[in-house]
């Protein structure tokens, strides 16, 4: 049986944007990815110029709004354009499609952004509000603030997660290494239990290391999913006092001043944890760590 393909139907649009109205017209959803202010600038000059964009904004129309799916950076660079020229006046098209539900509104969304390829991050933004285990952390008694992005205050959620996914692997690999739907689908599957385990973790980790940031070097990819593997493997065979000790060898150790100038990468990441190992079971004779 040939399999069907339901067609979604769209209409195409022209928009003339001033500074008075652009803000009431387009909704720019919570879940759109990160905005580079590079690209921004660079957009705001090709404007000065006197150029324009060529290509249509992509919109789900609910309401009479036009609900951003593709052109989140062409309408923040009209925004301040308007906002530099208040005068000025921008025609741009629309490519709408009309009251979307959220599936397809997300769909649409991941076709029209393949231009400029997404990266893990965009698609934890996109989907976070579907996956559970996100509400437990962001309740009160998680050791730490959570969120798409690395912030000043809070960790990534793909560090995070990739580094507890990569505890459950039989062969060690640097963490998770799928593709960004598979981390968001296997993300939407963490319980209970899954949440309890990177709670005890995760406080273990800042007790020793101290709070998440992104300048801390003990929470750089490689170094954080190598000590999440040795945690885990050696969970049942150690006190906390164990586990504490050896981690406290670590703090501030020349190796992951090193692996933190890395980078992250399967095979780095992977020799990372190996260091780390012969770091912590250095001058021990019996009952190393593993």
């Amino acid at each position: 049986m040939r399999e069907q393909t339901r067609r979604i139907q769209a209409t195409t649009h022209k928009l003339v944007l001033t500074k008075d109205n652009i803000s009431k017209i387009f909704v720019k959803m919570g879940n759109r990815r990160k905005l580079r202010k590079g690209i921004i600038n660079k957009l705001v000059r090709v404007l000065e110029s006197g150029k324009h964009f060529e290509t249509p904004l992509m919109t789900n129309r609910v309401n009479e709004k036009e609900r951003l799916l593709d052109g989140n950076h062409r309408v923040e660079a009209i925004e301040k354009y308007l906002d530099k020229y208040p005068n000025m006046k921008v025609e741009v098209w629309v490519f709408s499609y009309d009251n979307l539900n959220t599936d397809d509104e997300k769909k649409m969304y991941t076709i029209w952004n393949l231009g400029t390829k997404q990266n893990t991050n965009d698609y934890i933004k996109q989907y976070w509000n579907d996956i559970s285990i996100v509400k437990k952390m962001r309740s009160n008694g998680f050791p730490c603030d959570v969120s798409p992005f690395w912030t000043s205050s809070s960790i990534e959620f793909k560090i995070l997660v990739a580094g507890y996914l990569g505890t459950k692997e039989s062969v060690y690999n640097g963490g998770f290494t799928g593709n960004p739907m598979e981390f968001i689908e296997l993300s939407k599957q963490l319980d209970e239990k899954d949440y309890n385990i990177i709670k005890s973790f995760l406080k273990e980790y800042i007790s020793v290391f101290g709070n998440p940031d992104k300048k801390n070097p003990h929470y750089s990819q490689s170094i954080f999913c190598g000590l999440f593997r040795i945690w885990s493997d050696n969970l049942h065979q150690r006190t906390f006092e164990e586990i504490n000790n050896a981690f406290i060898k670590l703090r501030g150790h020349e190796r992951v001043i090193y692996y933190c100038s890395l980078g992250w990468g399967r095979q780095i990441a992977n020799q990372c944890r190996i260091d780390l190992l012969n770091a912590i079971n250095n001058n021990r004779t019996k009952n190393l760590f593993v």
